[in-house]
This record gives C-alpha cells, structure tokens and sequence, in this order.
C-alpha cells in the first residue's frame, strides 16, 4: 500500500482494509525508498508491504520500472 500519507496513517488505514504485514514484510518511508540505488531498490521491493510520505505520481514509476 502507497500513500502520500504518514506512515503511521498508512498502517492505520492498511489495518482497517484487513492488510496486515506478516513480520518479514518491511514497511518504508518514500523518501528513504528514493534514497536506495537501483539495485537496492529491486531488492527491498517485494518485501515492503506498505510505504508512507510518497508522492502517489512518482510512486508507481518506481514499481514498474
């Protein structure tokens, strides 16, 4: 789940729609997201269940790139 949101708000709202991150799923602001290079983009991007503060017009750029 994406959301320009909080993180924090994000979790809220993800519990509310019956989404809830088994423990090995990484939950990651946009900003620190953007920070990784390519490489580590592609692999943390299967594990994040849910990531907050992100720009919903770059964010899916990111998932399909």
């Amino acid at each position: 789940m994406v959301s320009e949101d909080e993180l924090s708000t994000v979790r809220a709202r993800a519990s509310q729609l019956g989404i809830s991150p088994v423990s090995n799923d990484m939950e990651i602001e946009g900003e620190v997201f953007r920070r990784l290079n390519s490489m580590e983009r592609q692999d943390k991007m299967d594990m994040i269940s849910l990531m907050g503060r992100s720009p919903l017009r770059t964010s899916f750029s990111w998932w399909i790139a």
